[in-house]
């Protein structure tokens, strides 16, 4: 049924083919906003981005800019933001 639309959204994660970063906001604040549109509390974000871009070999580059990486580095942060939030698949 519909309303379990958006539920199921949240248990997917999506890397898309042109990756979807936000050019305005800072490779930190793309992956954040995957988890500030499902009403994560500051805390765990600030916990949690970090914590992902290890994973996906981007620690240190929080505060960069996408347009200031390659595109490689930039698939990762899309495949950071489709990560954090821990999906199901």
């Amino acid at each position: 049924s519909n309303w379990k639309v958006p539920q199921m959204r949240r248990q997917l994660g999506n890397v898309f083919q042109d990756f979807r970063l936000l050019p305005n906001k800072t490779v930190a604040q793309n992956v954040a906003f995957a988890q500030e549109v499902i009403g994560k509390s500051k805390g765990d974000i600030r916990k949690s981005v970090p914590q992902v871009l290890d994973l996906v070999g981007l620690g240190g580059k929080e505060d960069r800019m996408p347009g200031e990486l390659s595109g490689g580095e930039q698939q990762r942060v899309a495949i950071a933001r489709a990560f954090v939030n821990r999906p199901k698949l």
